[in-house]
Formats: structure tokens, C-alpha cells, sequence
């Protein structure tokens, strides 16, 4: 029963913890909002990717995830439109509906 209540306190504090350095931090993150599909042109999905690649390679050598948190969520708009429209890359280097894994579109 002792060990039950010091795990309990332990939880407790555990969330106040969390919840005073996110309302701390409260005005560093950045809310972009939900992912929406947009207009691609799946003729020139490789294009994209290698721009999104770049990008989401810069954003994470920078450091500054917050800082870029605007141009992560374009790009993760960006790769789901694609999948959404142009379907999944397969391992054979064609585009499929349902299945897939090499977002680059390149042959194994």
C-alpha cells in the first residue's frame, strides 16, 4: 500500500512537472494547423520530394525545430498530397495505391 502511494506521488508530480514547463514554454511552440490535402502534380513528384527532402534536411541540421515549424508542416502536406494523389512508391520504383516504402521513387 506504501509503494502504491509513492508511485501515485511520484506520477503527480511527474505531471506537474510537464505542465509547468509547458506553460512555461507556452509562447515557443507554434500551433500550424491540421494537415490538409493539396494540389499536386504527380508528374512532377520527384521534384517535390528531392524540394522537401532539402528542406526537412535543413530544418533538422538547424536545430531550430520550432523556429521551422511552418515549413515542416508544408512538408508533411506536401508527402501526404502526394501519397493521397499519386499513390505509395513501390520497391520496384513504380507508384501504387497500396503498398511501398521508397518515398524517393527510386529503384532498389
Amino acid at each position: 500500500m506504501k509503494i502504491k502511494k509513492i508511485l501515485v506521488s511520484i506520477l503527480g508530480a511527474l505531471v506537474l512537472l510537464i505542465s509547468i514547463f509547458l506553460y512555461i514554454n507556452r509562447d515557443k511552440f507554434e500551433y500550424v494547423g491540421s494537415l490538409d490535402i493539396i494540389e499536386v502534380d504527380c508528374n512532377k513528384k520527384r521534384q517535390i520530394l528531392t524540394k522537401v527532402l532539402e528542406s526537412d534536411q535543413r530544418i533538422r541540421k538547424s536545430n531550430e525545430l520550432i523556429k521551422y515549424a511552418k515549413e515542416d508542416h508544408r512538408n508533411q502536406e506536401l508527402v501526404i498530397s502526394i501519397i493521397e494523389k499519386c499513390g505509395m512508391p513501390t520497391l520496384k520504383g513504380g507508384w501504387s495505391k497500396t503498398n511501398g516504402c521508397n518515398l524517393a521513387g527510386s529503384p532498389t
